[in-house]
């Protein structure tokens, strides 16, 4: 049976391209909940957002859409006077 060098690096990258593919479809769940005006949803879609922008800070590159998303949650918090969990 003939080695596979590679397989652990085409693994490791295809792991960094599925966690950047679920990061964007949160981002965009997140901001389809509050284009429909559903605060409910879009602090669903944050809470699972937490863990890609924070966690995987270091492995996956920040999107475009992580300063909106982050700035909407921040709006968000302010008149509710919490603490952000992130903080």
């Amino acid at each position: 049976m003939p080695k596979r060098p590679c397989l652990h690096v085409c693994l490791s990258l295809y792991s960094v391209y599925v966690t950047t593919l679920t990061g964007e479809v949160l981002e965009l769940g997140a901001l389809t909940s509050v284009r429909a005006k559903d605060i409910a949803g879009f602090e669903r879609y944050f809470s699972q957002l937490r863990t890609y922008y924070f966690d995987y800070k270091y492995d996956i590159d920040t999107t475009q859409i992580f300063n909106i998303v982050l700035y909407v949650d921040l709006c968000f918090l302010l008149p509710s006077a919490c603490t952000p969990c992130w903080a």
